[in-house]
């Protein structure tokens, strides 16, 4: 069937000039519909590409099967396949990463005042207790006098949590820590 497929597009007048049109066409239109789309949204470079070459993988198709139905459908049948099987791909993928929490990882927030230079004031007791940490988000609280530091924090001993939190305190003049598990995307949503 494919000899029969590129046999019947070569007899049926399609020159290299119209394709080499054709394929300029459709590349300008993807990039024009790649490029708007990421100047009103974040997206991932992959997710621009592969929305740039989807006008050309149309076109290829419908040159392929040249006015021929059953081949058409045939094969937008097929593309169907593949990009459901990516989109369940794609929902395994984010269920089992962020579905669950790995063992240890925890969200701490830290109220320090403004005179503490925050910026490396745990980083002894992070190398310390934790296997990972990240400064997630930094926020201003009662009037600007205090500052509210959340971590995202894989301990590598959940079991000395609360000497972790003991150290801290000292730090920061015995203001208020809150440490909780992290929150998963679905609990976000």
């Amino acid at each position: 069937m494919p000899d029969a497929l590129f046999t019947s597009v070569l007899t049926a007048g399609i020159t290299a000039g119209s394709f080499a049109a054709c394929t300029a066409a459709s590349i300008i239109f993807g990039l024009v519909l790649s490029f708007s789309h990421m100047f009103k949204n974040s997206s991932t470079k992959s997710y621009a590409v592969t929305v740039a070459l989807l006008p050309l993988i149309v076109q290829t198709v419908i040159m392929l099967v040249n006015g021929n139905l059953g081949t058409g459908v045939g094969y937008i049948g097929l593309t169907a396949v593949f990009v459901l099987a990516a989109c369940g791909a794609n929902i395994l993928f984010t269920v089992t990463r962020f579905g669950e929490q790995p063992e240890g990882e925890r969200e701490i927030r830290i109220t320090v005042p403004e005179s503490l230079n925050y910026t490396d004031a745990f980083d002894d007791l992070f190398e310390e207790y934790t296997a990972f940490h990240r400064l997630k988000k930094v926020k201003t609280s009662n009037m600007g006098s205090l500052y509210q530091l959340t971590y995202t924090v894989r301990l590598k001993n959940p079991a000395r949590e609360k000497e972790l939190i003991d150290s801290m305190r000292c730090r920061n003049g015995n203001l208020d820590i809150v440490s909780s598990r992290c929150a998963t995307v679905s609990e976000e949503l």
